[in-house]
């Protein structure tokens, strides 16, 4: 069992989550440019709330808002959809975004870093259900 802190009573213990594979999800999402990405991203069932960090969330939104429009996807229409819906300055603006897509070269392993945030999202599920079950 995870040591508790004694104030709020929470688990010290951090969900799991990789700030690594959700970033290179969402740089994979952007790089190809959305349409075949995000449908597989889809299939997968992912959702914004798959992803643990805020600021992905908001980013995998945006990604969902312009797939859905046929829009293209990439750092300045998610920058820009970020923008108009007020999001922008929360995530980190532009530089953020950037800093995101460096993260992979290539987006070949998409469906493995979809995968692995699917995984995770599910362990913190079954984590939150035993904690408070």
């Amino acid at each position: 069992m995870a040591a508790k802190d004694m104030q709020s009573g929470k688990s010290l213990r951090e969900p799991p989550y990789s700030v690594d594979y959700e970033q290179a999800l969402l740089a994979a999402c952007m790089l190809e440019g959305g349409q075949d990405s995000l449908s597989k991203c889809i299939d997968m069932k992912l959702t914004p709330s798959s992803f643990y960090i805020p600021a992905h969330a908001e980013i995998f939104k945006a990604c969902l808002a312009l797939y859905k429009a046929g829009s293209p996807v990439n750092v300045l229409t998610v920058g820009e959809q970020l923008r108009v819906t007020g999001k922008l300055e929360r995530i980190g603006n532009y530089a953020y975004l950037n800093q995101v897509t460096d993260r992979i070269e290539t987006t070949a392993h998409l469906s493995f870093y979809a995968k692995k945030v699917k995984e995770l999202e599910i362990a913190r599920n079954l984590v939150r259900f035993f904690m408070t079950g």
